[in-house]
Parts: C-alpha cells; sequence; structure tokens
C-alpha cells in the first residue's frame, strides 16, 4: 500500500550509544569473590557476588563527605545479615555508628547505635528503635523500656542525671504521658500520679522506704514536749496510785507453807507459830 518510506520515521526511538564506563561494567562479570570493584561515583567494593549483585560477605566503601563503610553480610545488591556502619573522622580513624542485625539495606533486629555521642542497644525495625532497648545519653541520661518509631514509647524507666531522680511509668512520643511514678531520691520521697506532654497533672507525694538514707530527707517539725490537758493526768495518775495502795494493803487469804527449822511444822501466814522446837 506504501511504496515510499513513511514521513513520520524520524519519530522513531533512536538508541543512544552506552557511555564506556557502563559499557566496562556491563562486560564485567560479577560472581562469586571480587578484588575491587568501582561503581561511575568511585564508590568501591570489595567482596562476594552473585548474578551481578553483592550477595554474601563484603565491604562497601562510599565517596561521599563522610566516607561511610560497611562491612558485613550483603543480600541481592544490599546490606542484609550482620554487619558494621562506620564514617571517617578527621584524623582519618574510622568510628562506628552502627551494629547488629541488617534488612533491607536498614538496621533490623539486635543491634547497636553510637550516634549523636549517644549509645543504644536494643531491637531496630526498619532502621528505626523498635520494641526493647536501652539508651546512654550523651548528657549523662539514661532510658530502658519500650521503643517505636525512633522515640520512648510505652512502659519505661528514666534517670534524670543532674539529680539522681527517676520515673518509672508510661511515655507517648517521646514524653511521660499516663500513669508513672517519680522518685526524689535526694528528698526520699516519691510522687505518683499522671502525666500528661511531660507535666504532671494529678499527683500524692509519699514516703520512700529509705528516706532516712536521702542526702536531704523531707525536714518533719517535731512539736514542743509538754502535757495535754495537764490537770486530767495528774488526776488520773493520783487515783490510779490510791487503788494501788489500796489494793496493796489488803490482807491476803491464809496460805500454808512449810516451816523449816530443826522440826517441821505446817503454819499459816500471817500468825506466829506457838510450837517452840528449839
Amino acid at each position: 500500500m506504501f511504496d515510499k518510506p513513511c514521513a513520520a520515521e524520524f519519530f522513531k526511538w533512536r538508541k543512544y550509544p552506552t557511555p564506556r564506563s557502563r559499557m566496562l561494567e556491563d562486560m564485567t562479570t560479577k560472581k562469586g569473590l571480587k578484588n575491587k570493584i568501582f561503581t561511575a561515583r568511585r564508590d568501591c567494593y570489595k567482596g562476594e557476588w552473585k548474578d551481578n549483585l553483592k550477595d554474601g560477605w563484603g565491604l562497601y566503601l562510599a565517596n561521599d563527605k563522610s566516607k561511610s563503610l560497611y562491612e558485613g553480610h550483603w543480600k541481592k545488591h544490599k546490606a542484609d545479615g550482620f554487619g558494621v556502619h562506620s564514617i571517617c573522622l578527621k584524623n582519618g580513624k574510622y568510628k562506628i555508628m552502627e551494629s547488629g542485625s541488617w534488612k533491607n539495606g536498614k538496621p533490623d533486629g539486635m543491634g547497636f547505635s553510637y550516634k549523636n555521642g549517644n549509645y543504644y542497644e536494643g531491637t531496630f525495625e526498619k532502621g528505626k528503635k523498635q520494641g526493647h532497648g536501652r539508651m546512654w545519653y550523651k548528657n549523662g541520661n539514661f532510658y530502658e523500656g519500650k521503643w517505636k518509631n525512633d522515640k520512648r514509647h510505652g512502659l519505661g524507666l528514666f534517670v534524670f542525671s543532674c539529680n539522681g531522680n527517676r520515673y518509672e511509668g508510661e511515655f507517648f512520643e517521646g514524653m511521660k504521658q499516663g500513669a508513672g511514678v517519680l522518685y526524689h531520691l535526694k528528698t526520699g520521697q516519691a510522687q505518683e500520679g499522671i502525666w500528661i506532654d511531660d507535666n504532671c497533672v494529678t499527683s500524692h507525694i509519699r514516703d520512700i522506704q529509705f528516706r532516712q538514707a536521702a542526702i536531704s530527707p523531707t525536714p518533719y517539725p517535731i512539736p514542743d514536749v509538754g502535757l495535754l490537758n495537764w490537770e486530767q493526768v495528774i488526776s488520773n495518775e493520783s487515783k490510779a496510785h490510791a487503788e494501788y495502795l489500796f489494793n496493796r494493803s489488803k490482807i491476803s487469804p491464809p496460805e500454808e507453807v512449810e516451816c523449816i527449822v530443826q522440826k517441821k511444822c505446817i503454819c499459816q501466814i500471817g500468825k506466829k507459830c506457838d510450837r517452840n522446837w528449839l
């Protein structure tokens, strides 16, 4: 039907030549253990490959400002399994940032984190703190309990480094919220109540068991020593003393006892023995 070339041939897809770097990378068979493989960004990987994907144990050095380094297990081109992530400091030494279990390129499972001067040990999920964990903060504070999305969430214990006080109770998105107890260890008291947005809205304070061992226990004023209604006290004491003397002056009923001299006789208390055995 058409015996001439179509005028719309210029709309056809034109295949541009592949860059030489891409051709060289595609020509390289990535399988098994390789010494060093460089990317177009000059990132370097040394380790095991499978089907042109990082798979197995390997070391990856990124060509970025922090010169981040990951050494550990890989699966299908992503960090998966146990691994350690580090960054390069100005003095040329590497500092560990994260270590532990990884999944799909992010910390997942039990691991450790050393970011911003803080130290965390606990569980991760998709790169965020999730589940139970402990955190030592740079300023000296300490927290142990539940986490969600990198924030304190659920039941936990928080210790303040400035005064040693500690809070045991519920957290919500990083703040004290719900029922909890704040222990004032310096004064030896416990504040139990309800918190909202890190503030206590209602509570009652009680002395803890070891209040006397506190640094500055809460002082309680001792009233002056004195008699309350002293006339009544004296009257009661006088009456009790009079009853005591009256009861003591009564003659006891006769009672038989053994009178032991050279010979024995039976006498009654309060009576003179009329038997002279001497």
